[in-house]
């Protein structure tokens, strides 16, 4: 079963959410060009063999738990369950937006696993555009390329999104390197 839901994840690219990896079909490379796409098979699977192991986990959380916990439990249980599997995982992080040098937001994504997914997770009746505009914020703010949003809700549901770094205008002070110390590092030169 968790084979087949792997086999239908959805792969949303770009910023202005036009869909899945399926609208955007060889016929439709134009119409992908008009939203200034730039489609390359190693973007749509970047990191795709550690998003079938958090997607897995996930599965696995939402079996043990079920529906109807609140947030922070599920967060807290994926987290456990991610580093059983051996991955570096982040709680709450900081991501700190920029514009022309100066600090103007800040956004908590939920988790961060091995420096190169971030996770939001949520508890709704089911996955709106609203949720997957958040993650692409947190994408956008960051040099994380891959986001997955995980609703925890009366049917489990997860979106992997990609929002490669050549198609960001960010100034941050994060590092690809260390991104962890680089947000909190930003946060305290703020304070």
């Amino acid at each position: 079963m968790i084979r087949r839901k792997l086999r239908s994840i959805q792969i949303h690219i770009n910023e202005c959410g036009c869909g899945d990896d399926s609208d955007l079909a060889a016929d439709d490379a134009d119409n992908a060009d008009t939203f200034g796409l730039l489609i390359m098979p190693s973007e749509q699977y970047l990191h795709y063999e550690l998003a079938q192991q958090i997607i897995g986990t996930f599965y696995e959380v939402y079996n043990e738990l079920g529906h109807g916990f609140i947030e922070s439990v599920y967060e807290k249980s994926l987290c456990i369950a991610l580093r059983e599997r051996g991955f570096e995982v982040y709680q709450q992080i900081a991501v700190p937006v920029w514009f022309r040098g100066n600090k103007v937001g800040d956004f908590t994504a939920d988790v961060l696993v091995n420096k190169l997914v971030l996770l939001e997770l949520k508890v709704a009746s089911s996955v709106e555009q609203a949720h997957i505009a958040q993650l692409l914020d947190y994408l956008k703010a960051t040099p994380i390329e891959v986001g997955m949003l995980f609703n925890f809700g009366p049917k489990p549901e997860f979106k992997r999104t990609v929002f490669n770094n050549s198609r960001k205008n960010i100034e941050t002070n994060w590092s690809v390197s260390d991104p962890i110390l680089s947000a909190s590092s930003a946060l305290s030169a703020v304070k």
